[in-house]
């Protein structure tokens, strides 16, 4: 009998104890940095430098954007004169000062920005999602685009 409710008592400090270190664990802050104010730095400079400076604009997607990004953004520039980073609006007047930026979590970020809409007076909400590294300072880098409207996503990942 003694045995017995040694082996419970033993049993349940066991489990108390993994469920206290659970909860202390989620409760932890996360160690990625916010990077709302620079994903929002980026697109208020590159909508500012869209059609003034090709030099500032090719410089900004350079210390902004991976690599990977950059090469596609530029490509489908050249190739279809669509552009990734302003899900498509590019010939459009933007608003820098429309920029708003919302941090989803895990690097995840909401970027909404107003067009205006040359077909009258209104004026478009454009949403775009971007994804930025998990590096901290001035090692991040905006790594990927995703349209709103279908999940197109580049570069693409792939599911392994």
């Amino acid at each position: 009998m003694k045995k017995n409710l040694f082996i419970s008592i033993c049993t349940l400090f066991a489990l108390f104890s993994s469920a206290q270190n659970q909860i202390s664990h989620n409760n932890l802050p996360s160690t990625r940095e916010d990077k709302t104010g620079y994903v929002k730095s980026f697109y208020k400079e590159y909508i500012t430098y869209l059609y003034t400076d090709e030099h500032k604009k090719d410089s900004l997607i350079t210390n902004y954007c991976s690599a990977d990004l950059k090469e596609i953004v530029q490509s489908t520039l050249e190739k279809d004169d669509y552009n990734f980073l302003l899900d498509g609006w590019g010939g459009s007047d933007i608003d820098p000062n429309s920029v708003e930026v919302n941090n989803l979590g895990k690097g995840k970020y909401n970027v909404l920005f107003k067009v205006y809409h040359h077909f009258g007076d209104d004026t478009v909400s454009v949403n775009i999602w971007v994804i930025v590294s998990d590096d901290r300072g001035a090692n991040a880098k905006i790594e990927q685009v995703i349209r709103q409207s279908d999940n197109y996503a580049v570069p693409a990942t792939f599911e392994k």
